[in-house]
């Protein structure tokens, strides 16, 4: 793949942040390290954009519609919209990396805080609606998903704007059944990669790029990592 940073410089990234849940001292700190480094890094021009509205994919949909009338107002586009949490941990060289990778759609490998500590990517099964989690993945190397979380996603403008022609609100929960016949769901970020997947973007997972869960597993030095040794 191509490198983002050869071919414009500097790199536009909206970073979007839905507050829903709250944040803590950590990610607190975190989030202003990370801000005040892109601030002094000029090969980067970065905006961020918070939203606390519930659910998730109304505070997801409601930056989307903020970026769209910024296009309009003022003519500025972003290369790229970067998704973090609020409990997810991200640096600016872990998102230059992601940048570098120049996919339609990459997550940064972390995992979910509970035990057996899955990675927040799927893939589907044929004939099957369950997902399953990619808890074979290949460590240090980029692959192809089907479905990612966006507590750390990196994805260019043209996939949102592609996604936003057919759907008014690109991230929405969508009830299922399941394969056992019972009722469930479709979590709004799932749903998003669905209907990217359907335009004919793909997905990645770059597991060389991890992305701490705050919650999660501690790890030999106290600090919270979210990522399994």
């Amino acid at each position: 793949m191509g490198n983002s940073e050869d071919s414009r410089m500097p790199i536009r990234i909206s970073i979007c942040i839905p507050l829903y849940g709250g944040a803590s001292a950590v990610w607190v700190s975190s989030a202003f390290e990370l801000i005040f480094s892109f601030l002094a890094d000029p090969s980067f021009e970065v905006q961020v954009l918070t939203n606390h509205s519930c659910p998730v994919s109304h505070a997801r949909n409601q930056m989307l519609f903020q970026l769209k009338e910024q296009r309009v107002k003022s003519g500025w586009v972003p290369d790229f919209v970067l998704w973090v949490d609020s409990d997810n941990l991200v640096t600016k060289e872990k998102i230059r990396a992601l940048a570098s990778d120049d996919c339609d759609i990459v997550s940064a490998l972390y995992f979910k805080k509970k035990d057996p500590f899955l990675p927040v990517a799927m893939q589907a099964v044929p004939g099957k609606i369950n997902k399953r989690h990619m808890a074979d993945y290949r460590k240090g190397e980029l692959q192809e998903a089907d479905f990612v979380g966006m507590g750390c996603c990196l994805m260019k403008w043209g996939v949102i704007e592609k996604v936003m022609e057919s759907h008014t609100h690109p991230f929405d929960f969508k009830a299922i059944l399941d394969d056992s016949g019972k009722p469930n769901y479709l979590s709004e970020d799932f749903v998003f990669c669905e209907r990217a997947r359907e335009k004919g973007f793909k997905i990645f997972l770059d597991a060389r790029v991890v992305s701490g869960h705050i919650g999660g597993v501690v790890d030999g030095k106290g600090g919270e990592t979210g990522c399994p040794a």
